[in-house]
Parts: C-alpha cells; sequence; structure tokens
C-alpha cells in the first residue's frame, strides 16, 4: 500500500478521494440530496457531484465553517432502477460524513441544516 500522506489532495484533481454510492429507485421520482459537510475555511467549501456518469456540477458553495452541518444538493429526476451517486474532492479540507436522500418536498435531515 501507499504511504499515509497528511498533505490534503489539491483540489480539481482527477486523483482526488471520492464516494461512489449505489442506489436503487423503485419507481420514478425527483429526489432531493443533502450532504452531511464540515468545511474547513471559507475557501473549501464545496465538492463536485454526478449521479449517474453525467457531468459534475458544484455541491456546495455555502454554509458555516469548522462545524458539521446540512448541504442541499439538487433534486433530479431518477428513473426506476439502479442509479450512481459520486462526490469527488474539489476543495482541500472539506470533508463528506453522508448524504440523505429524499422524494418528500419539503423534508430535510435531522440535525444542523446550512441556511
Amino acid at each position: 500500500p501507499n504511504d499515509f500522506s497528511a498533505t490534503p489532495l489539491p483540489a480539481d484533481q482527477p486523483g482526488g478521494g471520492t464516494a461512489t454510492w449505489t442506489i436503487r429507485a423503485d419507481s420514478p421520482a425527483p429526489f432531493t440530496l443533502w450532504a452531511e459537510v464540515n468545511w474547513c475555511d471559507a475557501e473549501g467549501i464545496s465538492f463536485h457531484l454526478s449521479i449517474d456518469g453525467k457531468p459534475e456540477t458544484v455541491l456546495g458553495n455555502y454554509g458555516g465553517v469548522d462545524r458539521w452541518l446540512w448541504v442541499r444538493a439538487s433534486t433530479f429526476e431518477l428513473t426506476e432502477g439502479a442509479h450512481e451517486i459520486r462526490i469527488r474532492t474539489r476543495e482541500e479540507g472539506s470533508k463528506l460524513r453522508g448524504i440523505w436522500l429524499t422524494t418528500i418536498p419539503g423534508d430535510v435531515p435531522p440535525g444542523d441544516v446550512a441556511q
């Protein structure tokens, strides 16, 4: 294995860290994605997001720093079946703890939600 490096990966690099989930939609529906994040400073407040290999969009780019909070990504239509959600490093020091998917309008995850 490679030696551990405490140096964060540079921003906007294809080799940056990624988290990938495969989900299954039981029926076609609009899904809203939330991500639980911790921004290290005002300069590192976003990730790249891709659904089913489509072009990446920016996830985040708002919210407080140095605490865990939920940021709303976007609402997107999913067809019935399997789908891949991929979140990738965009800026140094940004942390991701989990995602929340919902089909319920106005639903928000438990905990601190960024305004």
